[in-house]
């Protein structure tokens, strides 16, 4: 996990994290998590080595330790996927996800 190293209050544009070996890039999005229902997307503005800029202040209070801050890209499922009943109760398919903005 990727844990932010620093509470950060409402209407802050900072997020102190280290950002050397994470994905982060400017203009993509930044995923701050705590569990299923407490969780807020920001786009980056900008980066420095140990924090994310943000281009909108944050909108709730995020805790030291426990707040996951990772790097958020936009998924695709292809136009064509089928569904193939097998039975009554059961079916199967075979998915094509594709991933924008991710480099290796």
């Amino acid at each position: 996990m990727v844990a932010s190293r620093a509470p950060k209050p409402p209407d802050s544009l900072e997020m102190l994290r280290d950002t050397t070996d994470i994905p982060f890039e400017p203009g993509g999005l930044a995923f701050l998590w705590t569990d299923a229902y407490t969780w807020e997307a920001q786009t980056i503005a900008s980066l420095e080595a140990d924090r994310l800029v943000l281009q909108v202040a944050l909108r709730k209070s995020w805790v030291a330790g426990l707040t996951v801050v990772l790097p958020m890209v936009v998924g695709r499922l292809s136009t064509d996927e089928s569904l193939t009943w097998e039975s009554l109760l059961a079916a199967s398919t075979a998915l094509t996800f594709d991933i924008d903005g991710v480099t290796p």
